[in-house]
């Protein structure tokens, strides 16, 4: 019992930062021109951005069938089915890694172990999170150029070394607590965080893997990328492609931290100031953040039809 009070309470506060997140930010708008904003929206571009994200999903199966393939044989069905269950919890659980767990629940359902399946969904998650700091260091002298604010490059300077120290460390994780921490302590070490190294050297350092598991992951931002740009054509904004495709992954980033409801209020908060710099009102880059998030939980639909027919 107290374990799920502390779990509701979990929860509550993250839907509370949520809510105080798109408060604030509804503070500092024009109300009244945010919904004119939202009621122009166009339903057939509507549609197409619903339509556009849907790849992404697809994309995303196929890279856990990839990642899978050094430990287990995943069939492509079944690997929709759970990317797509995973998808619909991350839209409704703390964080858009809340439907990880869920992942590794129903990989055991195809028979691989609790440990294999921890390992792949970890795996299929890091090729995501490594493919955003690609995007954001490819992005980084079009940033630079667009911002003189020392606070800003430095925070996303750091925030792309963050990201790829992090990667290493945890790849050369045994080699690393081998050589820098005494023998003795390295013994005690977890045999899980060993293997977790060197599963993820085996799926993104090998080559072969390594293409795969990051261009899966790109084509996967692409189409995330065209859904945020149709919604943009669709709200009457003029805003490119390209430059999506480099500010988007910084609301991603955001969405992930645990600290919100599926990212909500974490990415209005970044997406408002990045879109900032490209001339938009704050208006219109929230009625663009709004929409982004209802047409990723409008795709998570089929994900919660999978969970109620394979739950049975």
């Amino acid at each position: 019992m107290c374990r799920m009070m502390r779990s509701w309470l979990g929860f509550l506060l993250k839907a509370a930062v949520s809510v105080a997140l798109l408060a604030f930010l509804l503070q500092r708008v024009d109300a009244a021109a945010l919904l004119a904003r939202l009621r122009q929206v166009d339903g057939l571009l509507l549609l197409a951005a619903l339509l556009a994200y849907l790849p992404a999903i697809l994309l995303q199966a196929w890279r856990l069938c990839s990642v899978a393939g050094p430990v287990a044989h995943l069939r492509y069905g079944p690997a929709l089915a759970i990317t797509w269950i995973g998808h619909a919890f991350g839209q409704l659980l703390p964080s858009q890694i809340g439907g990880d767990p869920f992942r590794v629940w129903y990989l055991g359902r195809q028979n691989i172990r609790l440990r294999q399946g921890f390992l792949i969904v970890l795996a299929d998650r890091v090729f995501g999170f490594i493919a955003l700091f690609m995007l954001l260091a490819a992005g980084l002298p079009w940033l630079f150029g667009l911002s003189q604010d020392p606070l800003l490059r430095g925070f996303a300077l750091l925030l792309v070394l963050a990201g790829f120290i992090a990667w290493l460390g945890a790849v050369w994780f045994d080699w690393l607590a081998a050589r820098l921490l005494p023998a003795a302590w390295s013994r005690r070490l977890p045999g899980l965080l060993l293997e977790m190294a060197a599963f993820l050297r085996q799926t993104t350092f090998r080559r072969q893997s390594a293409i795969r598991g990051f261009g899966l992951s790109l084509l996967t931002y692409l189409a995330q990328t065209a859904m945020a740009w149709l919604l943009g054509r669709g709200l009457g904004l003029e805003i490119g492609f390209l430059p999506l495709l480099i500010l988007m992954p910084l609301a991603n980033i955001a969405a992930f931290l645990p600290v919100s409801v599926a990212g909500w209020g974490l990415r209005e908060a970044v997406l408002v100031p990045a879109l900032a710099l490209l001339g938009l009102a704050s208006e219109s880059a929230l009625a663009l953040s709004i929409l982004i998030g209802l047409v990723q939980l409008a795709a998570a639909l089929p994900g919660l039809a999978a969970w109620l027919i394979l739950r049975r």
